[in-house]
């Protein structure tokens, strides 16, 4: 099987024929690479977005001086484990619990301030 491998190999190299039994593999191998690839950009653009609104919006409770550091860093915690569980299908969940963990953090503010 190696040796037909190297076969088919030679033979494009020789003469540029796409032929042989691995021919078809070699042909998907790049477009899949670039979707790949795509997919990752993609997912590293949307998730530098929400770090960076997760960062102003971090900046802003931590401003009120209502909660405790501590408190605030729990928060941090929790956002920091949830994106490394994070696939790249499941980037809506992750935003979802962003905002959830936000919008607990600044229910907080309102108990300090009623």
């Amino acid at each position: 099987m190696a040796g037909d491998i190297r076969v088919s190999f030679d033979q494009i190299r020789k003469d540029g024929q796409t032929a042989g039994p691995y021919h078809t593999m070699q042909e998907r191998y790049a477009p899949s690479q670039e979707e790949i690839l795509a997919s990752a950009r993609s997912f590293i653009e949307k998730t530098s977005e929400m770090d960076t609104r997760w960062e102003e919006e971090i900046e802003k409770v931590i401003a009120t001086n209502k909660l405790s550091t501590t408190f605030v860093d729990e928060y941090v915690s929790r956002r920091f484990a949830c994106k490394h569980k994070v696939a790249f299908k499941d980037i809506a969940m992750f935003a979802d619990y962003e905002d959830d963990l936000i919008d607990e953090l600044w229910a907080e503010i309102a108990k300090d301030i009623e």
